[in-house]
């Protein structure tokens, strides 16, 4: 994905959260497999957080 397009999907979260009180900050970019693996971490945390 081009770095412009990745800017622009920045820009509109920060926007849209600014909009409704909240700040947005992006931490880090990363490529396909980050995004899986984060995308992974995630649900295993939220199932695991289901079950309490």
């Amino acid at each position: 994905m081009p770095s412009a397009w990745i800017t622009e999907i920045e820009h509109f979260f920060i926007s849209y959260n600014r909009v409704q009180g909240r700040e947005y900050k992006p931490i880090k970019r990363g490529g396909p497999k980050v995004a899986e693996e984060t995308l992974t971490n995630a649900e295993q945390r939220y199932k695991r957080e289901q079950k309490q």
